[in-house]
């Protein structure tokens, strides 16, 4: 689920809803896999704050799912 609403991120290079999605779904990733949420979740800020260009920061996020 994460990976899809990061490759609408990319092909887009805008963040919409996939961000509320993402959020919810990293929710339930911390109840089975803490640590690697933990460190998706830091990502996930920095998306969060990558005004005008996400898809690259999107990409860098993938790439640790």
């Amino acid at each position: 689920m994460i990976r899809n609403d990061l490759k609408s991120i990319v092909s887009n290079n805008q963040l919409g809803s996939e961000m509320v999605t993402i959020d919810e779904n990293l929710k339930k990733l911390a109840e089975s896999e803490p640590e690697k949420a933990a460190e998706l979740r830091k990502e996930y800020e920095k998306l969060e704050k990558a005004s005008g260009r996400p898809a690259a920061q999107a990409k860098k996020m993938m790439e640790k799912l």
